[in-house]
């Protein structure tokens, strides 16, 4: 495989979610956050009463206030800062929400108001504050025929960012001396972002591709076309179904799955592949991590909200609650990796 220095994409990415931004404050002042904080409402059940929304949506919603440096969080109280006392309280002279409001709704192409319209994929922000409210996602893509044409259109769409990370690994992780073949088995596979750069560096790899059998034909063309498409076999189905054998792998990747599954599939995620992992194999989980007091950073945490919108159980986890679920599920010595660019550290664990 040839050495190639890629550069984070930072500034791209942040114009990417830029849009997210404006979703959230103004889903802030249509809810009357600030205001209510004002009002001695400190606490996520206090907040979820006075607005009217679900837990974890408000939750969530106060944690990525904190990222975005418009609340302070101390254990399970949030608080005002300065600025959002000044220009987001109702009682303020100063008070910017209608502003927010106004500039919310051109930005999202929608009325001034709560009510929010289904639409494509584009629309999905438009729909957080109904989605804070109730717990739940907004429903796009309702029919099998939809996400047939979905899935295929996102993991291509995130190839580049998750190879991009997942090379720095493969560069870094070493050669697996006297095992040939040396098994891997990628879980919810995609574009097989991160398993094609182990079958670039080491010939001896064997590669299981396991997803949903519309989205495998993306998998099939990104092997192809880095050129290891000998080194792949596919297991089309459905990972909560599929069972994964016994002591089969040497190593198991779970790549950006556990954010959309939920805290409990993931577990028993987890433990399955515990369970597939030959003894001295790894576990490898790759995901977005905020900090244990979820005060940051930002992108984590407004990352939660998108699973909000886009499934029932999904979020994002701190590392303490990773390395908890591995060592009940059987793990030991799990450790962090920080692969340039990769914002979060990578996970592995070892039988």
């Amino acid at each position: 495989m040839k050495k190639r220095q890629f550069l984070p994409p930072q500034r791209i990415h942040g114009l990417m979610w830029a849009h997210t931004h404006t979703a959230v404050l103004k889903t802030a002042v249509e809810l009357d956050v600030f205001t209510q904080i004002a009002r001695g409402r400190t606490t996520v059940q206090g907040i979820s009463r006075a607005t009217g929304s679900s837990h974890r949506g408000i939750e969530m919603l106060l944690n990525a206030l904190v990222g975005f440096q418009l609340l302070m969080k101390k254990g399970r109280k949030y608080g005002l800062t300065p600025e959002s006392r000044e220009f987001l309280v109702k009682e303020s002279p100063f008070y910017l929400g209608k502003m927010i409001l106004l500039i919310g709704g051109m930005a999202s192409g929608s009325r001034i108001s709560s009510k929010h319209t289904h639409g494509g994929a584009e629309n999905l922000w438009r729909n957080l504050t109904r989605a804070v409210k109730t717990g739940k996602p907004v429903k796009m893509r309702s029919n099998q025929e939809e996400r047939k044409k979905f899935w295929p259109i996102l993991v291509e769409a995130i190839f580049p960012g998750s190879y991009i990370k997942a090379r720095g690994l493969a560069q870094s992780w070493n050669s697996p001396r006297g095992k040939t073949p040396y098994r891997i088995l990628d879980v919810a596979a995609g574009s097989a972002a991160w398993s094609i750069p182990f079958a670039e560096r080491f010939q001896g790899v064997r590669v299981t591709a396991l997803d949903y059998p519309e989205v495998l034909k993306s998998t099939r063309k990104f092997a192809r076309r880095l050129g290891v498409s000998s080194q792949y076999s596919y297991l089309p189905g459905d990972l909560d179904v599929l069972d994964f054998g016994r002591e089969e792998y040497d190593l198991i990747i779970l790549g950006n799955i556990c954010h959309s599954l939920g805290a409990r599939k993931s577990q028993k995620l987890i433990q399955k592949s515990f369970r597939a992992l030959k003894k001295k194999s790894h576990l490898l989980i790759a995901d977005t991590l905020p900090n244990e007091q979820r005060d940051g950073p930002l992108f984590p945490l407004l990352f939660a909200l998108n699973m909000l919108l886009h499934s029932e159980e999904g979020d994002t986890f701190t590392l303490a609650e990773y390395k908890r679920w591995l060592t009940n599920a059987g793990f030991k010595g799990a450790k962090t990796l920080e692969i340039p660019p990769a914002p979060s550290p990578l996970i592995v664990a070892r039988k």
